[in-house]
């Protein structure tokens, strides 16, 4: 019985940690979908500052994943998810001030970083929470969270932009970054060491050569899809498409519901390859479509 306890992967923690992380996860891509035409409707900027203020918070949160990854032997697991959760909803509550574009980018760099920081630390935590007989399941489960909030966090900036003022959608995200830190704050973290270099810092303590073509792979397929999630609310105005676009997110997440637990567990049986070639080849058909629309209208 013990055993079987010890086994079981919906825990109070894993539960916990994909909470938080769709929190995340979901506030992030609300913003995104329309932080541009806050930008250029609010702060008056112009289209390429929009894009500077859309993609500057993932330079933080590059930088906030490499200090994290250096700090997980010397500092303990728990007290970096809290600091990480509370400088989050504190630079969340940034958004709310109003002192032009600079102030604004910065403040979507320093709610990255933070953003680095927590998700780095909750996905490390995640993997010592799950059974390693279940690896490939439970990440599976775990990556849902994540799929969930890609979709729903779309559907939910954009059903909420034409109604409402993008303050309260500021600080409907702020009370979620609160309740994402309480919840974080109680959380019990796994004891177990993580291994990362205790040495000098050296290039090779940030930057796994293995690791370079899969982090390609991935770099490729989320450069197309944060393409279309930063500039989709302007896309669909001009079109006239503001319900279909955030229904396209809907049909993305029900989608994805379906196909993560079954890759999961397929992944523990056969291996990535099955799983990660036909997803390669889906990927690319799904974004023909999608131009073509684009080029016709």
């Amino acid at each position: 019985m013990k055993q079987m306890e010890k086994r079981s992967l919906w825990t109070k923690e894993f539960m916990m940690l994909s909470s938080i992380n769709f929190f995340l996860i979901f506030m992030y891509l609300l913003l995104n979908s329309i932080i541009t035409l806050y930008a250029l409707n609010e702060l008056g900027t112009t289209t390429g500052q929009a894009g500077v203020v859309a993609g500057i918070f993932i330079i933080g949160a590059l930088v906030g994943r490499l200090v994290t990854g250096m700090l997980l032997s010397k500092v303990n697991g728990q007290s970096l998810l809290r600091f990480g959760l509370l400088f989050f909803a504190l630079t969340m509550a940034l958004y709310i001030l109003d002192f032009g574009f600079v102030f604004f980018a910065l403040t979507r760099l320093l709610n990255g970083f933070a953003m680095g920081i927590a998700t780095t630390i909750i996905g490390t935590i995640v993997v010592l929470t799950i059974p390693e007989e279940r690896s490939g399941e439970g990440i599976g489960y775990f990556a849902v969270s994540t799929a969930l909030a890609t979709g729903i966090g779309p559907f939910v900036g954009l059903f909420l932009m034409p109604r409402t003022g993008f303050t309260t959608i500021f600080i409907f995200c702020l009370l979620l970054a609160v309740l994402s830190m309480m919840c974080g704050w109680f959380l019990s973290v796994p004891s177990k060491k993580i291994n990362t270099p205790t040495s000098y810092l050296k290039w090779t303590h940030m930057f796994e050569r293995k690791a370079l073509p899969i982090s390609l792979l991935i770099l490729v397929m989320t450069f197309c899809f944060s393409s279309i999630l930063s500039y989709i609310s302007l896309f669909a105005i001009e079109r006239n498409l503001i319900t279909a676009a955030s229904y396209f997110f809907i049909v993305y997440t029900l989608t994805v519901l379906v196909s993560r637990p079954v890759t999961g567990r397929l992944m523990d049986q056969r291996g990535p390859d099955v799983v990660m070639y036909p997803a390669f080849l889906l990927f690319a058909v799904e974004l023909m479509p999608l131009s073509f629309y684009s080029l016709a209208c």
